[in-house]
């Protein structure tokens, strides 16, 4: 009887287990299915993308959509764990769009333990286990299932608009964004920030910021930034 239920099961499994994906491979997913593998964004670089895709005419956002890939990363029981776009993935959510465009871009899947994939995601600088306050590295067993559950980082909205200010390059590698907002966490260019309570001198703290701390990147140089990025991707790596 026993062997005869574990044909059934693995029979059941063959039949109902889905399309086998590769790496490569694109196509549209539930947004809600992908896993994040950070634990914040910044709230006002969500909103600032959700009007701009809320802006946009039918056929320019059907183009938007095929256009914009979420990278994500194949790990056990054929999850996917996004390791990029999260800020996209919720203004899409907000704007009433469910489904995002995915590629694999690794197969993580292989390991039996969750312990050798959370090692090989840190490896490959595919995940970030700090919190909204700098805090960590945290147990990747704690990351929100969702992008909805996403906590708010005043700090990664200033990075986001930091580089969109200067037109900064953005760099091939996922978290670059969270090294600048420890960067400018450590100068504290957000501290008046977060005492004002009047929103309309808050916004304004937070565009005066935003000058600061675009200068202060400017300043430091393409030979210090590269130190300091070296550093972020050694700390995240093996912490």
């Amino acid at each position: 009887m026993s062997r005869c239920l574990g044909l059934f099961l693995l029979l059941a499994n063959t039949l109902f287990a889905g399309p086998k994906r590769e790496v490569g491979e694109t196509f549209f997913a539930s947004i809600l299915s992908l896993r994040p593998t950070q634990f914040t964004v910044g709230n006002t670089e969500v909103q600032r993308k959700a009007d701009k895709i809320e802006e946009k005419s039918k056929e320019k956002l059907k183009r938007y959509l095929e256009k914009k890939t979420i990278p994500v990363v194949l790990g056990p029981d054929g999850v996917l764990f996004m390791i990029d776009h999260h800020h996209t993935a919720i203004a899409l959510l907000r704007s009433g769009i469910h489904n995002a465009k995915v590629k694999i871009i690794a197969d993580f899947s292989a390991p039996s333990k969750k312990e050798d994939f959370w090692k090989r995601m840190k490896e490959n600088n595919y995940v970030y286990l700090y919190d909204q306050n700098g805090k960590g590295p945290l147990d990747p067993d704690t990351l929100p299932r969702t992008v909805n559950e996403l906590k708010d980082d005043p700090y990664r909205a200033l990075a986001g608009r930091v580089r969109n200010h200067k037109d900064f390059e953005r760099s091939p590698q996922p978290y670059e964004e969270f090294a600048w907002a420890e960067r400018f966490r450590e100068e504290g260019f957000l501290k008046a920030y977060f005492k004002e309570k009047n929103p309309d001198k808050k916004q304004a703290l937070f565009e005066e910021a935003v000058h600061k701390a675009s200068e202060y990147r400017i300043d430091l140089g393409m030979k210090k930034c590269g130190k300091m990025l070296t550093k972020f991707y050694k700390k995240i790596r093996y912490d």
